[in-house]
C-alpha cells in the first residue's frame, strides 16, 4: 500500500493495490480491484466536486474497459461511471448535482472491480491517476506507480469429461491450479472451492464456465465451453429484415439454425402450416421460402426441433401490411371553363380495393393504380376516388374527392355590320358578324 498528500495537505488519497500479477500462461486471465481511497486528515471540511481515475492502456487494455464494474462505498452520494470522453478514465461525481462535503475522518473508497490485465508484461509499472477536483476549482491530482510482476499462482488444467452432451445430460468439471487458496466457478454460484477438484454440472443450454482462482493480490482465471446439442435459431425474418409488404405482396421468410437442429417446422397465425420448406437448396440449418400474397398482418412461428419434438426452439417474426399511400389531383383545378381539359393524375400503392365515382375509361383501378387520364368536363362536379387497405396494420377505407368548378361559356353581344346590304351587278358585297 502507497500513500500520497494532496496539495492542501489534508487529503489522503492512496491506490491499491501496489503491485499487479500477470499469468505466464497467454490461455489465461489475470485480474486486479483497483482501489482508490480518500481520507480527510485535515481539521475542516472539504466541499469535494469530482473524483477522476485513470488506468494505463499499458495495466488495462481499451478493449477490456467495458467489463470493468465500478462501485463506491458511499453510493447514496456519487455515481461513478465511465468517462464519456476519456478511454481508460472512470468518474466520480455528485448524485446530487452539487459538490459532497467531506467532513474530518471521512473515508471515502472508490473500486473499480475486476480490471482485466494486461496479457503480457511489457513494462516494470504503470501510472494510475487520481485527479480530484475541489467545490472551488482548485484540483489535486495523485500519480501512483502500480508495479507489475509474474504470478507465481497459475491454473493448470480446466476442462470438462465431455466438451458435448445432449440435453439432460450431466458431465464433470475438472481444475487443478498451483498456489491458489480458492477457486469460484461462474456461472454455478459464489461457493469458494478446493484450489484443485471437480464438479458434475448438467446445463440445460450450451454454457461458457470461467474458473475464477484467487491469491492474496492475484485473480486468475481460465475457460471452458460445455455444448448442448439443443436446436437454436440463429435467425428468423424477412430477408434483409423486412418486416412489412404492401397489400397483395409476398415476402421472403429467411432462416438460420445452429447445429443442433434436425428438423423444422413453420405455421402463420391461424395455424396452417407452410410447406415446401425442404425444397431447393433449403435445410433445417438455413433456408428460405417465398410466401404471399400478404392480405393482412401475418405472424410466422418457426420451431426448430433437436434429437426430438420435446426438444425444440421456438421464434416469431410478424410481417406487416404497409400503410396507404393515396394522391389523386386534377390540373389545372381552378379557372376551369366549360370543356377545358382537364387531367386527373393519381398514384396509389398498398390498396385491397380502388373504385372512382363518377366512373372514368381507363380511370384508377386495382389494375391501374398510378396514371392520368383527361377529361372535359361540362359543368361543376365532384370525383371521389375510394381506397381500402390498412393504417397502422387496421383496416381502412378512405375517400380522396376532388372538387372541379367549372365556369359556363355564355355570349355575352352580337352585331352585324353593315346591317343592309345592296346588290350590285359585278360586286360581291360582304357583312361582319
Amino acid at each position: 500500500m502507497k500513500k500520497a498528500i494532496s496539495n492542501d495537505n489534508s487529503l489522503q488519497v492512496t491506490i491499491t493495490p501496489g503491485t499487479v500479477y500477470i499469468t505466464a500462461n497467454s490461455d489465461h486471465s489475470s485480474y486486479a480491484n483497483i482501489a482508490v481511497t480518500l481520507k480527510n486528515s485535515g481539521p475542516v471540511g472539504l466541499s469535494v466536486n469530482s473524483l477522476a481515475i485513470t488506468l494505463p492502456g499499458a495495466l488495462a487494455p481499451a478493449a477490456t474497459l467495458n467489463s470493468i464494474n465500478q462501485v463506491a462505498s458511499a453510493a447514496n452520494l456519487w455515481s461513478f461511471d465511465p468517462s464519456e470522453i476519456n478511454t481508460g478514465e472512470f468518474d466520480a461525481t455528485p448524485a446530487s448535482g452539487n459538490y459532497v462535503t467531506m467532513n474530518p475522518g471521512d473515508t471515502w473508497l472508490f473500486t473499480l472491480q475486476m480490471v482485466t490485465l494486461v496479457s503480457a508484461i511489457t513494462q516494470a509499472s504503470a501510472t494510475v491517476t487520481a485527479a480530484v477536483v475541489f467545490a472551488d476549482g482548485s484540483t489535486s491530482t495523485i500519480p501512483h506507480l502500480v508495479d507489475i510482476a509474474p504470478a507465481v499462482q497459475s491454473i493448470v488444467s480446466f476442462h470438462s469429461d465431455q466438451a458435448n452432451i445432449n440435453p439432460g445430460e450431466a458431465t464433470t468439471l475438472k481444475w487443478n491450479c498451483d498456489n491458489i487458496e480458492y477457486c469460484i466457478i461462474s456461472p454455478v454460484d459464489s461457493k469458494h472451492r478446493l484450489a484443485s477438484d471437480s464438479l458434475e454440472v448438467a446445463p440445460p443450454a450450451t454454457t461458457f464456465y470461467t474458473l475464477y482462482a484467487y491469491a492474496p493480490g492475484v485473480i486468475l482465471s481460465a475457460q471452458w465451453t460445455i455444448a448442448v446439442a439443443n436446436p437454436g435459431i440463429v435467425e428468423f425474418g424477412g430477408i434483409g429484415g423486412q418486416t412489412s409488404v404492401n397489400y397483395g405482396e409476398n415476402v421472403t421468410l429467411v432462416w438460420t439454425c445452429n447445429q443442433f437442429t434436425q428438423s423444422i417446422g413453420i405455421t402463420d397465425n391461424k395455424d396452417v402450416d407452410v410447406p415446401g420448406l425442404n425444397s431447393g437448396s433449403n435445410t433445417p440449418q438455413q433456408g428460405s421460402i417465398n410466401l404471399g400474397p400478404i392480405i393482412e398482418p401475418t405472424a410466422f412461428t418457426l420451431n426448430a426441433y433437436g434429437y426430438n419434438v420435446q426438444n425444440f426452439d421456438q421464434q416469431t417474426s410478424t410481417i406487416n401490411i404497409n400503410d396507404i399511400t393515396c394522391t389523386f389531383t386534377a390540373s389545372p383545378d381552378t379557372g376551369i371553363w366549360q370543356q377545358d381539359k382537364v387531367t386527373l393524375t393519381w398514384d396509389i400503392q398498398s390498396v385491397s380495393f380502388v373504385s372512382i365515382s363518377p366512373p372514368l375509361v381507363n380511370g384508377p383501378s386495382l389494375q391501374n393504380l398510378s396514371g392520368s387520364v383527361e377529361i372535359y368536363p361540362e359543368g361543376d362536379d365532384t370525383y371521389v376516388l375510394i381506397v381500402s387497405g390498412f393504417v397502422k396494420n387496421a383496416p381502412v377505407t378512405t375517400s380522396y374527392p376532388v372538387p372541379l368548378t367549372v365556369t359556363p361559356v355564355q355570349l355575352t353581344g352580337f352585331t352585324i355590320s353593315p346591317v343592309q346590304i345592296i346588290p350590285a351587278a359585278g360586286v360581291t358585297n360582304t357583312a361582319t358578324l
